[in-house]
């Protein structure tokens, strides 16, 4: 939660106008296809470049084997047709790098949370603020200028929108956004909120779930008394009157009297300046609020966390893609350069194949049967390209030291397939720990009947 002096004038920098803020929002749809970038492009499709820049070098190898210069040929010419392709490809992909393009679900789902954001923020806008709210003042100030970084973010070229980075961070402002509208917006909202947060948190893996509950319940209690019956589960207060009604009428009165009267001594010489002055008074409900604003940060931060986690996982499996592809591309171009026979080469590369092919299939039967309703970030196609490659290496490995040469025969093709299942083992390790962040952020989400997709 953002602190602030209690005694900054409301001047000093107010919430930017409804119109400003509908702008934006207007203007990220106009500048989306103009997001994308052709560095982007380049990055996205950038990981198998090696791979096929090796089975190039390969096919001109064989097929140019009789003619004088064609080792140099083979590694030069199957290079250098990747490369051009791959700059082709780039220039055909750049459109698919933009925001709206990228992760078109997670895009459309936060200009939809942003329409909705602004048309609340605008409906509080039109209603009188209430003086000597710090608060307020704040809560006010962080909506509007959040809402227009998020817009303009919306509308920033570069390679952040295939890498996931620009989508979650967006997401984690509309958070900020969420969390400040606790402290400003009317109570039947804070409330219906409040409850939406308790069975989002009832199944959650969150360590400190029960004492988040506990202080949510408690803080529903003080803030609106009669919605706690609404509750999964009722806090101690709720069973017992409130601390208004066990007071005395005439000391209630008196309670009322002595803090009207700290108010009005705010400032005795000039009670008009009362008006520029932030009160330090915090009162019951504004407590509670701070309690529900807290419950829903950690909340948040939760969610972001194991979104910032799948992300780095998927990018730290294209980098091992990456490197794993310039090593199979500098063996290939070794053994070219070393002359070896056209018939071990074409040998190994179809024992790759098959390989692969098994590696291929047993991913794509894996992934059948993993849970899809959680936005994953494209962590799955990042397996599914890394699959055949790990499977085909393994399989050129196990015929390798079992057979010790290349000699294709019915035995050395199912010792390669054999061995194209082990990379699964590898992966596994991967999958589980996807999972783990998969229900993690499963846990959190408030089922609505029916488990839905939230991306959010």
């Amino acid at each position: 939660m953002v602190t602030i002096d209690a005694n900054i004038p409301p001047q000093i920098a107010g919430p930017k106008p409804y119109a400003e803020v509908e702008k934006c929002i207007r203007d990220v749809r106009d500048q989306a296809k103009h997001t994308g970038s052709y560095m982007a492009a380049l990055l996205s499709t950038g990981n198998t470049v090696p791979i096929f820049a090796a089975f190039m070098s390969v096919l001109f190898y064989i097929t140019l084997s009789r003619f004088p210069g064609f080792t140099l040929w083979a590694t030069a010419g199957g290079s250098l047709v990747i490369l051009l392709c791959w700059l082709l490809i780039g220039f055909l992909y750049k459109r698919f790098t933009a925001v709206d393009r990228a992760n078109a679900a997670s895009y459309e789902q936060l200009l939809n949370r942003l329409q909705q954001a602004a048309a609340w923020y605008e409906t509080l806008t039109q209603k009188h603020s209430p003086k000597n709210n710090s608060l307020y003042a704040i809560g006010m100030q962080e909506i509007s200028t959040s809402l227009c970084t998020i817009c303009k973010s919306l509308q920033t070229q570069g390679p952040s929108w295939i890498s996931a980075t620009g989508y979650t961070s967006a997401w984690k402002l509309m958070h900020r956004i969420d969390e400040a509208f606790i402290e400003i917006e009317p109570v039947e909202a804070v409330i219906h909120n409040a409850l939406h947060d308790e069975t989002s948190l009832q199944d959650s893996t969150l360590m400190n779930r029960e004492e988040l509950l506990n202080k949510l319940r408690r803080a529903v209690n003080k803030l609106a008394p009669e919605a706690a019956v609404y509750l999964n589960q009722q806090p101690p207060e709720a069973t017992q009157a409130s601390q208004a009604q066990q007071l005395p009428q005439d000391d209630q009165t008196k309670h009322n009297h002595l803090q009207a009267t700290r108010a009005a001594m705010q400032n005795g010489d000039n009670p008009n300046e009362n008006d520029y002055e932030f009160s330090n008074a915090i009162d019951s409900a504004t407590q509670a609020r701070t309690i529900i604003y807290e419950v829903r940060t950690t909340l948040h931060h939760f969610r972001d966390d194991r979104w910032d986690k799948l992300i780095r996982v998927r990018n730290q499996l294209m980098k091992m893609t990456l490197v794993t592809g310039l090593l199979l591309y500098a063996f290939v171009e070794f053994a070219i350069m070393m002359n070896v026979g056209t018939e071990t080469l074409k040998a190994a590369t179809i024992l790759f194949f098959v390989g692969g092919l098994v590696g291929l299939f047993s991913r794509l039967y894996d992934q059948s049967k993993t849970d899809t309703s959680i936005e994953d970030f494209r962590l799955a196609t990042a397996r599914l390209i890394a699959a055949p490659l790990y499977s085909g290496l393994s399989a050129i490995g196990g015929v390798l030291v079992i057979q010790r040469m290349f000699d294709l025969n019915v035995t050395t093709i199912l010792i390669a397939a054999a061995f194209g299942l082990t990379p699964s083992l590898f992966t596994n390790a991967i999958q589980k720990e996807a999972d783990q962040y998969k229900t993690d952020l499963k846990s959190t989400t408030a089922p609505t009947g029916e488990k839905r997709k939230n991306s959010s």
